[in-house]
């Protein structure tokens, strides 16, 4: 049984990682997605895709 454990532990390490890196990769495609979903009524132009144009940016 100790060596089914020593043997599974790399396999669920390796998975959790996946899981977390994974999430950081996508997170921020799914805002984008929902910032300009028809819902929010965000138009989809140069203005309000750069953070160069938000006035809190301070450029």
């Amino acid at each position: 049984m100790a060596d089914t454990r020593s043997q599974s532990l790399p396999v669920l390490t390796l998975g959790a990682i996946g899981v977390v890196y994974g999430d950081i990769g996508t997170s921020p495609l799914y805002t984008v997605k929902e910032i300009f979903s028809p819902a929010t009524r965000v138009p989809l132009d140069a203005a309000h895709r750069s953070a160069r144009s938000h006035p809190s940016s301070g450029r």
